[in-house]
């Protein structure tokens, strides 16, 4: 999902990057998302004056939870509604760019049945959940 952060505040404007809408589905880790911030230096944040969780991730369970934009994921790019999904781990503007340059575009979640679909496809291409990788 697409957030914005103003000065003040952080909202919601529902929807994903490519405009599209989400149809009500969410699936929100519990108390996320949180929009949690970092300073320019620390723990990879390379932004001025501090980076801020405005994107999203998808866990082994399919919880979604928010996340830095230079933080790097295995990801799935959609052919014609089947799921690819690669262990290489990429940023989502990289991985959304892997994606185009394949002639797909970055797999997105429309509904509960589809989070199970990617789920199930990101285990049998990745292995089983492992709980202690993050």
């Amino acid at each position: 999902l697409h957030r914005r952060r103003t000065e003040h505040t952080t909202f919601s404007i529902g929807e994903w990057a490519d405009k599209s809408n989400p149809s009500g589905y969410v699936k929100w880790m519990k108390k996320q998302p949180d929009q949690n911030s970092l300073k320019n230096g620390k723990k990879g944040c390379n932004e001025e004056p501090q980076c801020f969780q405005n994107q999203m991730r998808v866990n082994h369970h399919g919880a979604w939870d928010d996340t830095y934009k230079f933080k790097e994921h295995p990801f799935a790019c959609d052919y014609q509604g089947k799921y690819l999904i690669s262990p290489e781990l990429k940023t989502w503007e990289s991985a959304k760019q892997a994606c185009e340059d394949a002639g797909l575009i970055l797999a997105k979640v429309r509904s509960g049945k589809e989070m199970d679909v990617i789920v199930g496809v990101a285990e049998f291409m990745l292995g089983p959940v492992n709980d202690d990788v993050k």
